[in-house]
């Protein structure tokens, strides 16, 4: 075959060959082809179907079933036929009285054999994941902290539709409005399922905050200074100013982020809600935050300092 790939190339260099070049091309092709083929059904020469010594794997049934059939043909032998087939199938095979009768017995067994196969991977891939979940639980089994229950009369369960517009992350969300007009649906359905986790994120936290401050209040520490750090847009702080403002007990939140862009943007949210009496938003590098405060938050913050 290279000798003849070598040929061809020599042809194409010395640009169109004629017809007996093409000729004598085509002729030793089908030659080599015919040669090889008669090799494989006498069992001298194994090829990539049937693996080394010209063994067929039980799992490939439709080669099975091809050397079967040119064994009822007559183009190969009794002898050759069980050398080219594993053991184990043979002995299932040699009593067959007819060509149907051992290929259907063939099927019968080499199905066996895949269905054996494919529980094996299964019981593999799960053998996998149930190590890989051990293994990121001695990871980071020491960096997981419970999350505190928040008792029911603390529970923040909003009307989401009621709510002012900007306090929606789904109605302020830019990447959602670009792939809407792109009508990028793919990545969309993922924004929105990254949005309701948020939300959930939010109505947690909210009623964690609601919690701590009624505990506060009941040991009579004052709550006056709330921070939230890395607040980004203020989806959150935005959520915690509506409730503080419901409260009337004159708590306020200063909101700190790092990213000019996030803050503008949080402010003209604020205002439009008629939240700033509320809610203040500085950019700071929150390592660099060091006036006091009786309470604080951090939901998306990153790094060291988290």
């Amino acid at each position: 075959l290279k000798a003849i790939c070598r040929a061809q190339d020599r042809a194409r260099r010395k640009c169109a060959p004629g017809p007996l070049a093409c000729d004598w091309l085509t002729q030793a092709m089908a030659a080599e082809a015919a040669a090889r083929a008669d090799a494989v059904d006498r069992g001298d020469e194994p090829n990539a179907e049937t693996g080394a010594h010209g063994v067929i794997p039980t799992h490939k049934l439709n080669t099975v079933l091809k050397v079967i059939a040119r064994h009822w043909q007559g183009r190969l032998s009794r002898e050759v036929l069980a050398q080219r087939l594993e053991p184990q199938l043979w002995v299932q095979l040699e009593n067959s009285d007819s060509q149907e009768d051992m290929l259907q017995r063939a099927r019968t067994v080499v199905n066996r054999e895949l269905k054996g196969l494919r529980q094996e991977k299964a019981a593999s891939r799960q053998s996998d994941r149930i190590c890989q979940g051990k293994n990121l639980l001695d990871k980071y089994g020491l960096l997981a902290v419970p999350a505190p229950e928040i008792p029911e009369s603390a529970r923040w369960l909003p009307d989401w539709l009621a709510l002012p517009k900007p306090c929606v992350p789904e109605l302020n969300c830019l990447p959602l409005r670009g792939y809407f007009e792109r009508r990028d649906w793919q990545l969309l359905r993922r924004e929105m399922a990254k949005l309701r986790e948020k939300r959930q994120q939010i109505e947690y936290l909210v009623g964690l905050v609601v919690a701590k401050l009624e505990a506060r209040a009941a040991l009579g520490l004052p709550s006056r200074e709330l921070v939230d750090f890395g607040g980004g847009r203020g989806d959150l702080a935005l959520a915690l100013g509506s409730v503080l403002r419901d409260r009337g007990r004159g708590e306020r939140l200063t909101v700190v982020e790092l990213r000019r862009e996030y803050v503008e943007q949080g402010r003209r949210r604020a205002e439009e809600a008629n939240l700033m009496p509320f809610l203040a938003f500085e950019q700071m590098d929150i390592r660099k935050f060091d006036r006091p405060f009786d309470l604080a938050v951090a939901c998306h913050a990153c790094g060291g300092p988290a």
